[in-house]
């Protein structure tokens, strides 16, 4: 995979298998790269590039931006809805006969129930099935010990039930032990997901196989470490 930030010349290579950390000592870069991709992700605007050999990557729907991980939602709008058109298509396709006969006992019910009021009401009686999930609150249900295992679960529903393919992280270490940071790389491995940890912080600690280190220092001078 490739990342490129043209504002500043940032150009990282990474291959799949692999996670990226990009370490920027330049305050200001690091909150334009930031607002960028964030701006990208949920608004659609944006300059920073991600490709996969010729191939082109949305942005907005393969990937992921972590600013502070207190916040994640696994029923985040994103996921949910993912997982309700899943849900969806199993029903259509594997149980559409219970799914029909659901559809002729409601509507049965809003009949004879309307006829019981002095009012002239009107109703639709078609039925979606996403509104059959609202109505039951069906939501994802995990549970985790820790702030570690929380960032792997989230990534895991984001790889599974979205296709993302890469996660931007605002500086991970702040949050995690190193052997925690590790163990997510590596948990995003399996899940073939890229992390890329966007940090101001030294961390050349955390040189290890399968993680590739660029910096941008302060006077913008940029390399792979």
């Amino acid at each position: 995979m490739r990342f490129i930030y043209s504002p500043y010349s940032i150009d990282m290579a990474w291959e799949e298998h692999e996670n990226c950390i990009l370490q920027i000592e330049n305050k200001k870069v690091y909150v334009d790269l930031l607002s960028d991709l964030y701006s990208q992700i949920y608004h659609g605007e944006g300059e920073a590039i991600l490709s996969d050999g010729e191939k082109c990557i949305d942005i907005k729907k393969s990937t992921e931006v972590i600013l502070e991980p207190f916040s994640i939602d696994f029923n985040n709008r994103k996921i949910k809805g993912k997982v309700y058109q899943e849900l969806s298509t199993i029903a259509l396709q594997n149980h559409f006969l219970q799914y029909n006969d659901i559809c002729s006992q409601l509507q049965e019910f809003m009949e004879k129930l309307l006829i019981e009021v002095p009012y002239s009401i009107a109703y639709q009686s078609s039925i979606v099935v996403d509104e059959l999930f609202k109505a039951e609150a069906v939501e994802l249900d995990y549970k985790y010990e820790s702030l570690a295992e929380k960032i792997c679960i989230y990534i895991k529903l984001l790889s599974s039930a979205c296709g993302v393919r890469a996660v931007f992280f605002n500086d991970m270490g702040r949050f995690l032990s190193d052997e925690e940071m590790i163990s997510v790389f590596k948990e995003a491995q399996y899940d073939k997901v890229s992390i890329i940890d966007i940090s101001t912080q030294d961390k050349n600690r955390y040189m290890a196989e399968g993680i590739v280190h660029y910096i941008l220092d302060e006077t913008l001078c940029f390399w792979k470490v």
